[in-house]
């Protein structure tokens, strides 16, 4: 859903065209065309009929970014569920491939002293 809701408004950035609320509802549920649309006005969300595509705000529908008191969490959605993978069983996250440099500052140091004397 993210990546059809990106892609319009790309469109529509591109076309200079504002974004249409019942064009985008169609392009996220082709059998239920309605449904978002409807979905939006019964929440009263001050849209109207349509709104100015912002890219600062639609190229967050391709990244997830997650924030707590000790942790944040940045990926684009295109690795989720290859290097990043949410098991919901055990709430668990797994990050693979992570790059060397990260790897390296994760290893635990020595408590041996490096230092001789």
């Amino acid at each position: 859903m993210r990546q059809r809701v990106h892609a319009y408004c790309v469109e529509c950035t591109k076309e200079k065209k504002g974004i249409s609320l019942d064009a985008l509802s169609m392009r996220l549920d082709d059998q239920q065309p309605a449904s978002f649309s409807e979905f939006v006005t019964s929440k009263d969300y001050p849209l109207g009929d349509g709104f100015e595509p912002n890219s600062r705000i639609y190229r967050g529908l391709r990244r997830h970014r997650i924030k707590d008191s000790k942790l944040t969490l940045d990926f684009e959605e295109s690795i989720l569920g290859s290097r990043v993978i949410y098991d919901d069983l055990t709430e668990t996250l797994i990050i693979k491939d992570l790059p060397l440099e990260f790897k390296q500052r994760l290893k635990p140091t020595s408590t041996e002293s490096d230092d001789p004397t």
